[in-house]
């Protein structure tokens, strides 16, 4: 693909969204893509506008016919869609009419099993429109093999023969030993306690279970282990009275939104995290790049990105076990040091944005 292509991305979440893990997974494809000297416009549906972006309206089904609109008009010869059927349609719309277009799907977000009939008919009618729609995609990528595996297992997608793995990468910008003081003040970060920290676990259901586990942990383990739970997800408040409940209060500290996140990856002595699904999180593998000891759960995109017990040690969801890692850690620095050291080696090896732009180029052209 030559230098100056346009690619249209139809996404959900804008690059200056509420967007998570998505929006950072997003820009920092965007600028990698831009450093090969690829012009790319985003049709989005959440967040401020920058200059290479366009906000469509909010209702899915407005912003559905306003994006093939816009493709109509843009004409553009390779189009990525993500976020859902809304996003899904105009680029297979577009591709019927344009079929000399290469459009690819990416999946980003871990699916829960669908529990309650409401739910179950729900999944049924997304599994055959998605399939359907996204048949006609030249290729569907995921963001792991273990994000595959779970669309296919919770019965969100029949299994297609086109698909792919496009993996994020760390993109850590460091924070300031000002930020990092200011944040030990502000929170009342003692040098003789030691610090567990979850990122963006109070966000979604499936990371907030896992929270859940780590505050039980925390009973079984000294009273001078303390965890540091980050972002403002709409889970806060049902973790904090989880915690009360618990005996812990005053030993879990919620942080809210952060400038930098990482500001508490440099407070932190080991980095949990404790989760039923994901995908591939980002924050986990901007960890490993910043060099920290790791617990991680064993499910989903996670066993990918760390290699156990080298990189970092896997657990399975379960209070005991998770206890039982942290002390071994906090018993064994070394071990922790060395974990560091290997683990932030591994991940500059095998993970760059510059690696996944060039191979969604790739994938253009897999069909």
């Amino acid at each position: 693909m030559r230098g100056g292509t346009k690619i249209v991305i139809i996404s959900n979440y804008g690059l200056n969204s509420d967007g998570g893990g998505v929006k950072v997974y997003t820009r920092n494809l965007v600028k990698a893509l831009h450093n090969r000297n690829i012009n790319i416009i985003l049709l989005i549906r959440e967040g401020t506008p920058t200059n290479i972006e366009e906000k469509l309206p909010n209702n899915k089904v407005l912003y559905l016919f306003a994006a093939i609109r816009k493709l109509n008009v843009m004409k553009p010869k390779f189009v990525l869609s993500q976020g859902g059927w809304f996003t899904a349609i105009p680029a297979m719309l577009y591709k019927i009419l344009h079929p000399e277009t290469k459009v690819v799907y990416l999946y980003h977000t871990h699916y829960n099993p669908a529990i309650t009939i409401k739910q179950k008919i729900i999944r049924s009618i997304e599994r055959y429109l998605m399939s359907f729609v996204l048949s006609k995609f030249d290729c569907v990528l995921f963001v792991s093999r273990g994000l595959k595996k779970n669309v296919g297992e919770v019965g969100a997608l029949n299994v297609l023969s086109h698909w792919g793995v496009l993996y994020g990468a760390p993109l850590v910008k460091l924070p300031t030993q000002d930020e990092v003081e200011e944040f030990k003040q502000k929170f009342n970060v003692q040098k003789n306690d030691l610090y567990l920290l979850g990122h963006s676990l109070t966000v979604y259901l499936s990371k907030v279970r896992g929270a859940k586990l780590l505050i039980d942990s925390l009973a079984l383990l000294p009273s001078n282990v303390k965890l540091i739970l980050t972002r403002k997800g709409r889970f806060v408040g049902e973790l904090q009275k989880y915690a009360e409940l618990g005996g812990v209060k005053g030993r879990v500290i919620f942080t809210g939104d952060l400038k930098n996140p990482h500001v508490a990856t440099l407070v932190a002595d080991i980095y949990t995290h404790i989760s039923y699904g994901e995908g591939l999180p980002l924050a986990l593998l901007e960890v490993m790049r910043i060099g920290k000891s790791i617990i991680a759960s064993k499910v989903t995109g996670i066993p990918e990105a760390i290699r156990h017990p080298l990189e970092g040690v896997l657990v399975e969801n379960e209070i005991k076990k998770i206890a039982s890692t942290v002390k071994h850690l906090i018993e064994n620095p070394k071990l922790r040091r060395k974990m560091s050291v290997i683990s932030k080696g591994a991940v500059n090896k095998r993970f760059s944005w510059e690696k996944t732009a060039e191979k969604l180029l790739s994938f253009f052209s897999c069909k």
